[in-house]
C-alpha cells in the first residue's frame, strides 16, 4: 500500500486565532534542512476545540447563526493600512479588521460601490469567503477544474533520504515527507501565472465561445490542459445568451490541503497521508481535484484558501483569513507575501494554484504586480 500524506481544494472556512502579533513566531525546524512543521493551530493559537469547531463549520455541520455577517459600511476613503510586519525569514503580513477590509475593498473598486448583503455574507465565511468574494461568485465554491502544481521526483527523493538520515526506522513517514518536499510552491505558482496570461490573451481576442476555443487550441502554453472549455462555460459568470468572452478575465487563487482524501481511510492512513495523491500531470502541471473531499489530517485544519491580490493591484500579496466571522471571535484578514502564505505547516502537504474567471469590469485587474 502506498504511504499517505495531507490536505485539499473547494469548501469553507479557515479557522484560527491570531496572537497579539500578526506574524506567527518562528519555531526551530525538525532538523538540518527541515522546514517549520508546526500546525496551523500552533501558529495561530487555536485550541483542539477551535480546530474541531472550525472544520465542522467549513463542512456545514454547525448552526448558521454561529457565523455573523458583518454590517454594511459606508463608501468613504479608508484609513491607511497598518504597517506590514516582517519576521527574520522575510515573511511579511498586514492584518486588517473586517471593517477595514470592507472599506478598502469598496474604495478600491472601479466604481467605488458598497459591498452588498450577498457579498458580505460570502466574506463572513473566512478564507474561502474571501476567494468567493474576489472571484465574484457568491455561493459558488472556487472551482478546482484548472488547478496546477509542480512536482520534482529528484527533489522528493532527496527529501526522503534526508528524513531517513534523521529517522532511519520510519520508512513510510520518510516516503510521505519526500512526496511533500517534491512539490515546488513557486513552480506551481509560476505555471498558474503562465496559464492565466495565456487565457487572458485568448479571452481578449474572443467575442464568441467558438473564437475562444480556437485561440486556446492554438496556444502552446495551454497544450494538453484539460477543462479549458468547461471551466469557462460552467463559471457563474457565463450566460450563453450573449456572453462575450472578452468581458471576462482569468485570476488565480490557491488552496492548501491534506493528501489523504479517501473517505474509507483509517485514522492511521489519514495521519500519514497519500504519497501518490494529487500529483500534477508531468506535461501540463495540471492537478485532478475530483477526489477532494476537504478531509483533514486528524486533529488539524482541513484547508486554507488564498486569493492572489496582485490581480486587484494589491502589490503581489495573497489575501487570506484566520477563520469565519464569529460572534465572539471576529475574523482577521491578512495580506501576506508569497513566503508567508505558503509557509510549511503540518496540516497541509499539498498546495495547488487554480484559475477562476471573473468579469473584467469587477475590479482593477492587472497582469503583473
Amino acid at each position: 500500500m502506498a504511504p499517505r500524506l495531507r490536505h485539499l481544494l473547494p469548501a469553507a472556512i479557515c479557522t484560527a486565532l491570531l496572537s497579539a502579533s500578526a506574524l506567527p513566531a518562528t519555531a526551530d525546524p525538525a532538523g538540518p534542512g527541515f522546514p517549520d512543521e508546526r500546525t496551523f493551530a500552533e501558529v495561530y493559537g487555536l485550541s483542539p476545540a477551535d480546530v474541531e469547531a472550525g472544520n465542522a463549520t467549513s463542512l456545514g455541520q454547525r448552526a448558521p447563526h454561529v457565523r455573523v455577517v458583518p454590517p454594511a459600511e459606508p463608501v468613504v476613503e479608508p484609513d491607511p493600512e497598518p504597517e506590514a510586519e516582517t519576521d527574520e525569514d522575510g515573511n511579511t503580513v498586514t492584518a486588517l479588521s473586517v471593517t477595514d477590509y470592507i472599506r478598502h475593498w469598496q474604495w478600491d473598486r472601479n466604481a467605488q460601490k458598497q459591498m452588498d448583503d450577498v457579498q458580505r455574507d460570502a466574506l463572513s465565511n473566512g478564507c474561502v469567503g474571501l476567494t468567493i468574494l474576489n472571484s465574484h461568485a457568491p455561493y459558488r465554491m472556487p472551482p478546482g477544474t484548472l488547478a496546477f502544481a509542480e512536482y520534482d521526483k529528484d527533489r522528493a527523493e532527496r527529501g526522503e533520504q534526508r528524513y531517513l538520515k534523521h529517522n532511519p526506522d520510519e520508512a513510510e513517514q520518510a516516503n510521505a515527507y519526500g512526496a511533500k518536499m517534491g512539490f515546488s510552491r513557486s513552480g506551481g505558482f509560476a505555471r498558474a501565472r503562465d496559464v492565466r496570461l495565456a487565457l487572458n490573451e485568448a479571452l481578449e481576442q474572443s467575442r464568441t465561445i467558438d473564437e475562444y476555443r480556437t485561440h486556446v487550441k492554438a496556444d502552446e502554453t495551454l497544450k494538453g490542459v484539460k477543462n479549458l472549455d468547461s471551466a469557462l462555460v460552467n463559471s457563474s459568470h457565463w450566460t450563453p445568451q450573449g456572453m462575450n468572452p472578452s468581458k471576462l478575465r482569468a485570476v488565480i487563487f490557491s488552496k492548501r490541503f491534506w493528501s489523504e482524501q479517501d473517505l474509507d481511510a483509517t485514522k492511521e492512513q489519514r495521519e500519514l497521508g497519500e504519497a501518490d495523491a494529487f500529483l500534477p500531470d508531468p506535461e501540463t502541471g495540471q492537478v485532478d481535484m475530483r477526489k477532494d473531499r476537504n478531509k483533514a489530517r486528524p486533529g488539524m485544519i482541513n484547508f486554507d484558501f488564498g486569493f492572489y491580490g496582485a490581480q486587484t493591484g494589491s502589490k503581489g500579496r495573497w489575501i487570506h483569513a484566520n477563520h469565519a466571522n464569529l460572534a465572539n471571535r471576529p475574523m482577521k484578514i491578512y495580506k501576506s507575501n508569497f513566503s508567508n502564505f505558503t509557509r510549511y505547516l503540518g496540516d497541509f502537504d499539498r498546495q495547488v494554484f487554480a484559475i477562476a474567471f471573473v468579469p473584467k469590469d469587477s475590479a482593477n485587474l492587472v497582469d503583473e504586480e
